[in-house]
């Protein structure tokens, strides 16, 4: 009876479209889900998509290439491999 112990469940109401309820409630009856479940299944892709995506690199200007490259977490310049002592003290000095 109730919730299995240990299962922890949110309440919350939330706006959809006409079109996206109408989807879901087809998606749900030809998988015979309940509509929080499949949430939880796209929510759960989604997460784990955006986990995989790479994460921006910054960029600096690079004085032997002369143009801004990405940098590698020591500050050496992606394409050249020239190492900026300049760069990593400004930014020991924003520390």
């Amino acid at each position: 009876m109730g919730r299995p112990k240990g299962r922890f469940t949110v309440a919350k109401s939330f706006t959809l479209d006409i079109q996206t309820a109408a989807w879901m409630e087809k998606q749900c009856l030809k998988r015979k889900i309940k509509a929080s479940a499949l949430l939880v299944e796209i929510i759960e892709k989604h997460r784990i998509a955006l986990k995989r995506e790479p994460k921006e690199v910054p960029t600096r200007f690079c004085v032997g290439c002369l143009n801004d490259t990405p940098r590698t977490p020591e500050l050496s310049c992606t394409e050249c491999g020239k190492h900026d002592n300049a760069l990593v003290e400004i930014i020991k000095r924003q520390s």
